[in-house]
C-alpha cells in the first residue's frame, strides 16, 4: 500500500520581503508599546502628585455644594486613585503585549526561531483580542449613556 504523507493545507513560508515587513512592523510595534509604557507611567506619577503634593496647592478647584473648594477630601483622594489604578493597569495590558509580540519577533526573524514566532503571533492575537474586548466594552457604554439621555428627555 502506498503510505500518504500529510501535507499542510497551506504552506507559508517567510520570504525576505515578508520579513523586512515584519521587521519594520516589530520595530514600530515596539517604539508604540515603549511609548505608551513611559506615557502610562508619567500618568502614574501625575496621579501619586497631584493626590498628595499638588492637591494642596490651589491647582485643583472643584465645586461641592455649591461652594467652591481648592482641596480634595481623603475619600476623593482614595476614590480617585482607586480609579486612575484600575484605568492604569487596563491600559498596561495592551501595551505589554505589543512589546512581547515586537520583542518575539525580531528573536524569530533573527533566529529563524519557529517558536519564538508562534509565541509573537499569540502576543498579537491577545493584544487585539483586548482592545477588541474594551472596545465591544466601551461601545456598550456610549450605547447605554445614549439611551438614558434619550429616556431622560423624552419624560421631560
Amino acid at each position: 500500500m502506498e503510505e500518504v504523507q500529510s501535507q499542510p493545507v497551506f504552506y507559508l513560508s517567510i520570504d525576505p520581503i515578508t520579513k523586512a515587513h515584519l521587521t519594520d512592523t516589530a520595530k514600530w510595534a515596539r517604539f508604540l508599546a515603549i511609548a505608551g509604557l513611559i506615557l502610562l507611567g508619567l500618568g502614574v506619577l501625575f496621579m501619586i502628585l497631584s493626590l498628595t503634593v499638588l492637591g494642596n496647592t490651589g491647582f485643583t478647584r472643584y465645586t461641592y455644594n455649591g461652594m467652591e473648594k481648592e482641596e480634595l477630601t481623603a475619600g476623593m483622594k482614595i476614590t480617585v486613585f482607586v480609579l486612575m489604578v484600575i484605568f492604569c493597569g487596563i491600559a498596561f495590558f495592551p501595551m505589554w503585549y505589543l512589546l512581547q509580540f515586537a520583542n518575539k519577533m525580531r528573536i524569530a526573524l533573527y533566529s529563524n526561531d519557529q517558536e519564538a514566532l508562534n509565541t509573537s503571533f499569540l502576543n498579537i492575537k491577545r493584544y487585539f483580542r483586548y482592545v477588541g474586548v474594551i472596545t465591544i466594552i466601551l461601545l456598550t457604554f456610549y450605547g447605554l449613556a445614549f439611551l438614558i439621555v434619550l429616556l431622560s428627555a423624552a419624560m421631560r
